[in-house]
């Protein structure tokens, strides 16, 4: 794979307060700073995005607005029907993202056998913050090609809630189902702020029907989670 080549970022954003709109453009600012591969960038805002987050961005990038919040599965399938690029980068609007943070995702995707990389990461979240960079095998940050989205997508199937265990499936798919690898990429790193738009809006609603995706997930492929392969 040339280096510079052109990727689609795609960033989901929920439209509910100051707050988030200032910790989304943050976002996307570092993304403009700190991506090595020529790139475009889709926001993918689930419902109407606020005037103060429109008028804050500083860089071009495509906003699709959804008129409610159907949760990331189906935002990332809009985002990567939109992507003009054959690689694309979808991410939470809580990450922030280091120098070059993309090029080491993108370089292994070349690799034979590999399906969708991911970046090393410092967690953090209320009650925990880790201490190092280590790989995740998880849905805020990840690579891959429009040819394996093909083949194991879309995000959104048969799932009873429409968040949470979207990204095992589809990494299960990629896993299990097409034979491929599933890699952390340690030349690539990023911050991210765990539950930085979700805490605001979990409620009993939100548990349960997180408790249904996981029950229908561990049925579905009988307990057996992806995993990070080198």
């Amino acid at each position: 794979m040339q280096n510079n080549s052109k990727i689609s970022i795609v960033v989901t954003y929920l439209p509910l307060s100051e707050e988030v709109d200032t910790m989304t453009i943050r976002c996307l600012d570092l993304i403009h700073d700190n991506t090595f591969n020529e790139h475009e960038v889709i926001v993918v805002s689930n419902g109407i995005a606020r005037e103060s987050f429109i008028t804050g961005i500083k860089y071009d990038c495509d906003i699709i607005e959804l008129p409610q919040n159907n949760g990331n599965a189906y935002a990332w399938d809009r985002g990567v029907s939109t992507a003009q690029s054959d690689i694309v980068i979808l991410m939470d609007n809580d990450v922030f993202v280091e120098k070059d943070w993309d090029k080491d995702m993108v370089d292994r995707l070349s690799e034979n056998g590999v399906g969708v990389t991911f970046p090393y990461s410092v967690l953090e979240t209320d009650d925990y913050r880790s201490k190092q960079y280590r790989g995740r095998r998880d849905g805020f940050c990840f690579a891959l090609k429009k040819e394996t989205y093909s083949k194991a997508g879309p995000f959104l199937k048969d799932q009873p809630f429409h968040s949470y265990y979207e990204d095992d499936a589809f990494f299960a798919e990629v896993q299990l189902n097409l034979g491929l690898k599933l890699v952390a990429c340690e030349g690539s790193k990023v911050f991210h702020k765990g539950q930085g738009t979700t805490k605001s809006i979990w409620n009993k609603e939100i548990e349960d029907g997180i408790n249904k995706n996981k029950e229908w997930f561990e049925n579905k492929y009988n307990k057996q989670y992806p995993y990070l392969t080198k």
